[in-house]
C-alpha cells in the first residue's frame, strides 16, 4: 500500500510504502512511469525504515535533495540522503503526521507546533561582504519567525558549519547586516551562506507567513 508520492529535482518518484505496517519507501525513475501502466516495487530500490517504524503516511522532497518520511503512527521523522548513499536519520518526537501525501494535505501543527525553511546562497568570491538581509512577512501576535545563517567554503560544510542567529521577528526590522552578526559572532564569512528560517507557531496554532526574503552580498 503506497500512501503519499512526490517526485525529487533528480527525476524520481518516491512513494510510502507499508500501510499499517512496517515503514518502507520506493523510487522509481519518473522516466519509466507511463500514464496507465502498473509498475511493481522495485525490490532494489525500496528502503525499509528503522525498525519499529510504522505507519508511513507522507513523502516530501526538500530542496537540498533529501527526502522525508512521516508517520501516522510512529513519532519518528526519516530523512533519506540519496546522495550519500541514501542514507537514513530518524528524528523522534510528537511527529505524526495524517496527510497521505507529500506533505500537503493536513498535519497535526498541535503535534509538530514549528518547521524551518532553508536556502543557500553562493558568493561570486571567496571572502564576501554578506549585507543586507530582507524580508516581507505576516506575523501573528504571539508567533515568530527566526532567521539563522551558517557559511562555508564548500556547499557540503554548511551542515558542519556553527549557526549564527541574525534576526528575530517580531523584535528585527529589516534590513540586518548579516556580516555585522557574523563578526560579532567571531565567524568568518565565507563563498557559501545558508539562510534557515524558523517558523513558531503562537498559542492559538496561528503560524507566520514568509512571503518573501532576500541576501546581498558584495565583493569588493
Amino acid at each position: 500500500v503506497g500512501r503519499g508520492i512526490t517526485v525529487d529535482a533528480a527525476g524520481r518518484m518516491w512513494a510510502a510504502i507499508g500501510g499499517d505496517g512496517q515503514s518502507h519507501v520506493a523510487w522509481w525513475s519518473a522516466e519509466d512511469c507511463v500514464a496507465g501502466q502498473s509498475n511493481d516495487v522495485p525490490q532494489n530500490q525500496l528502503l525499509a525504515a528503522p525498525a519499529n517504524t510504522t505507519g508511513p503516511s507522507a513523502v516530501g522532497a526538500d530542496l537540498q535533495g533529501k527526502i522525508w518520511l512521516a508517520h501516522k503512527d510512529s513519532q519518528r521523522l526519516v530523512r533519506i540522503d540519496p546522495d550519500n548513499n541514501f542514507a537514513m536519520d530518524a528524528f523522534a518526537g510528537t511527529n505524526r503526521v495524517y496527510s497521505y501525501s507529500d506533505f500537503t494535505g493536513v498535519v497535526r501543527r498541535l503535534g509538530v507546533g514549528r518547521g524551518s525553511y532553508v536556502e543557500d546562497f553562493q558568493a561570486s568570491c571567496n571572502a564576501p561582504t554578506w549585507t543586507d538581509l530582507t524580508w516581507r512577512a505576516r506575523v501573528p501576535n504571539g508567533a515568530r519567525l527566526n532567521f539563522v545563517a551558517y557559511t562555508a567554503q564548500d556547499r557540503d560544510k554548511l551542515d558542519e558549519a556553527s549557526p549564527v542567529a541574525v534576526a528575530t521577528v517580531p523584535g528585527d526590522d529589516a534590513p540586518i547586516d548579516v556580516g555585522g552578526a557574523l563578526e560579532a559572532a567571531g565567524v568568518a564569512p565565507r563563498t557559501f551562506l545558508r539562510l534557515r528560517v524558523n517558523f513558531v507557531l503562537n498559542g492559538e496554532n496561528e503560524s507566520p507567513v514568509l512571503e518573501t526574503f532576500a541576501m546581498r552580498w558584495s565583493c569588493e
